[in-house]
């Protein structure tokens, strides 16, 4: 009879089958995997090894759980295994060895050439906890700060694309609105952003709602405005950006459409540690293979 731990090595073998190709490709390595489990909590080792080449060293890439969705398809392969678990819980630790290369810009570091060198990091280690469906409520009761008013500072009203979208469909486009609010608390924070049924959308993929997931550049640029509150940030950041589209907002990415409900969904985001140490006896002086 299948454990725990083991429809979880299912699912992160599912997740790899999806990627193959991908990594096959780019010819980038799968991290070595260590799972156990005690009640309703499962614990994670992935480990970076000196002498490969991985796209990034985000757990979340290489476990999945970074999106709702991938909670529920979890569920679904325990239902098969005839297992019903509470509330689950993910521990994961990351263990990154002096040598391990990097093709993902955010795991890069400049050279004295200018490239994006791929990052070799030196006994970088770091953990982190998961837990499935959280809530905002929760997160504010458990001693959270509220910085929703920095966070409407940061992350203004996105219209970038309602040109484009008013040319092809014909129509003026009303603007996007958006509600913004959102916590912190250690090194995590919650952004919590509302699609308003008022607005005129490009696309409800959760995507298109934030961009944090498109570069360093944004990062310092969250910590710049942070800081300027006189809001103390950790070393390294974690987001869990909530996003909830309003019945009646509108989407002009395609055949125009209007969501009928209300609904919810979430995505972690990591920001890469900076200012690591230069590691010793490492070559980092050729161009990331992102070009």
């Amino acid at each position: 009879m299948k454990n725990l731990q083991d429809v979880f090595l299912e699912f992160v073998n599912e997740q790899h089958r999806f990627w193959g190709k991908l990594q096959c490709k780019y010819q980038y390595s799968f991290p070595d995997l260590e799972v156990s489990a005690n009640g309703d909590n499962l614990y994670c080792t992935l480990t970076f090894n000196s002498d490969r080449h991985y796209c990034c060293w985000a757990q979340s890439c290489h476990i999945g759980f970074r999106y709702e969705h991938y909670w529920e398809e979890f569920r679904e392969l325990l239902s098969k295994a005839a297992m019903n678990p509470s509330r689950l819980c993910l521990h994961v630790k990351v263990k990154i060895s002096a040598g391990a290369t990097f093709a993902n810009r955010n795991c890069c570091r400049q050279d004295k050439f200018g490239y994006d060198a791929p990052f070799s990091a030196l006994k970088l280690h770091y953990e982190d906890t998961i837990q499935e469906a959280p809530t905002f409520d929760e997160f504010i009761n458990d001693g959270a700060v509220d910085i929703s008013s920095p966070l409407r500072d940061c992350f203004h009203d996105f219209n970038d694309h309602h040109e484009t979208l008013e040319q092809r469909h014909g129509i003026k486009l009303k603007p996007s609105l958006y509600e913004t609010s959102g916590a912190i608390k250690g090194h995590t924070i919650w952004i919590r952003r509302r699609l308003l049924s008022s607005g005129d959308f490009d696309d409800p993929e959760i995507h298109f709602h934030t961009n944090l997931d498109m570069g360093v550049e944004y990062w310092d640029y969250l910590r710049w405005v942070l800081e300027t509150h006189q809001v103390e940030l950790p070393r390294r950041l974690k987001v869990i950006w909530e996003q909830i589209t309003e019945a009646g907002a509108t989407f002009y990415s395609g055949w125009p459409w209007s969501s009928t409900e209300t609904f919810r969904e979430w995505m972690l985001m990591w920001e890469e540690i900076p200012d690591q140490p230069e590691p010793e006896g490492v070559d980092t002086s050729y161009p990331s293979p992102l070009g």
